[in-house]
């Protein structure tokens, strides 16, 4: 105003356009028979189960979770298990599908595993899943412990949720930049509780052995 000038801004940038939807899904197809069994479907069930990998990567991309997670329980349902971590999917029977278990989406220790030790996992924790199953519940215990061992050495820990079959890691508490995961946090409040009533226990059992002894030596005099 004390010049009356003026300037013009540029114009901003326009933003730049979003990608379009794929058109194709890009998971791979796992298969430990050569593709006999994936040959073996008829044409229209193939075209259904990439369809519906389409329409849930489609989903995902936009955000639409739940919609691709009503997605993956069809996949489910077709005998189709997807890996979201190593982008692909295998066809497995009844049994094999309700025994996989894949990464919660939710974990954020931020543990990393190769292929290699992903697949290990997987398949020691089916293992554990159809020892459960069929009742040798020793065996699945080994399996877990054998678990939270190899976990442990890696300075982490590992939670299982067989509901969701599911599982996740968390930082051990006392590893560089670790805390204490909530089950942690809550055993440790409890044992120290108990360690309190067990000192004031200790306290007053021996407050009352010395009132005893008094009381003993008053009688002998």
């Amino acid at each position: 105003d004390g010049e009356s000038t003026y300037s013009l801004a540029p114009p901003k940038a326009p933003k730049p356009p979003k990608p379009p939807p794929p058109t194709e899904h890009d998971y791979a197809r796992e298969e430990a028979d050569g593709g006999a069994a994936w040959a073996s479907l008829p044409a229209e069930h193939r075209s259904a189960i990439d369809g519906l990998l389409l329409a849930r990567l489609q989903a995902k991309k936009s955000r639409q979770w739940e919609a691709a997670d009503a997605m993956r329980s069809q996949l489910n349902e077709l005998g189709v298990y997807v890996d979201d971590g190593r982008k692909v999917y295998k066809l497995l029977g009844k049994e094999e599908l309700s025994d996989a278990y894949t990464r919660d989406p939710a974990d954020d220790s931020g543990v990393v595993l190769n292929a290699t030790d992903e697949a290990t996992l997987v398949g020691r924790l089916s293992a554990r899943r159809q020892a459960q199953r069929s009742r040798d519940y020793a065996g699945a215990d080994a399996i877990r412990d054998e678990l939270r061992a190899v976990a442990r050495q890696g300075g982490c820990s590992i939670v299982f949720d067989d509901r969701k079959h599911t599982y996740r890691f968390t930082t051990l508490a006392g590893a560089p930049g670790g805390k204490r995961s909530r089950d942690e946090e809550g055993g440790a409040a409890e044992r120290s509780r108990l360690d309190r009533e067990l000192a004031d226990h200790r306290g007053g059992g021996g407050g009352g052995g010395g009132g005893g002894g008094g009381a003993a030596a008053a009688a002998a005099a």
